[in-house]
């Protein structure tokens, strides 16, 4: 078992794809990128997150502003609920003596607000506000915050640019499969650790089924 567990939270803690797929329409009107259309989810889910954004036509330096927005408007709407199941895993490990931390692009308050007190007091460590395509600063963060290596940690999230930054810093990867990617899109990943369950991240330091190239 991994000493440092660190989640992402959209789409791996909070099931947030729904509220994401609603909001889209209005961030693409206000920003003047292309909102995926209903027949179109299920095929891009199975593109990575940069095929994404270009098939989008987002900038790369429009996300901060698309982001600080979409923050804005969870921020006005109902706590995300968990997946089934999450609450129990986390107090879990953390019961096991596992520590635990989160990493997302999201803000904290939104985190804290879906998790709620006693959930949050599990994380040694709560990062919000990292660039969806450059969370290896705040993996980078976390790790000096708990004192961790990279070779006792990994890194939990559901798209392919947590991977992308996992890879950056060295840390184990596992992919969720109930996420905001599918599970097909991590199938051409070297060494990338699928999790089909949310009891299966109970598991973690054992053996997963494991994608290989």
């Amino acid at each position: 078992m991994p000493k440092l567990i660190i989640f992402d939270f959209d789409g791996t803690l909070a099931d947030s794809f729904g509220f994401f797929l609603n909001t889209q329409r209005v961030l693409a009107e206000r920003h003047g990128f292309r909102a995926a259309q209903a027949h179109e989810v299920d095929a891009a889910r199975r593109l990575s997150t940069r095929q994404l954004l270009k098939q989008s036509g987002l900038s790369s330096w429009r996300i901060p502003l698309v982001a600080a927005d979409f923050i804005r408007l969870m921020r006005a709407a109902p706590p995300m609920a968990l997946f089934d199941g999450i609450a129990e895993v986390l107090q879990t490990l953390q019961a096991r003596g596992t520590c635990l931390a989160l990493v997302s692009s999201n803000s904290v308050e939104n985190v804290q607000r879906a998790l709620g007190e006693e959930l949050s007091a599990k994380f040694a460590v709560i990062d919000g506000g990292a660039h969806l395509l450059g969370k290896q600063r705040a993996l980078r963060r976390v790790l000096r915050s708990t004192g961790h290596t990279a070779t006792q940690a990994v890194y939990v999230g559901d798209q392919v640019a947590d991977w992308e930054a996992a890879q950056v810093v060295g840390l184990p990867f596992a992919a969720v499969a109930w996420g905001y990617a599918h599970p097909d899109v991590f199938a051409g990943l070297a060494e990338t650790r699928l999790i089909e369950r949310v009891d299966d991240l109970l598991a973690l330091g054992g053996e997963l089924s494991l994608i290989h190239i």
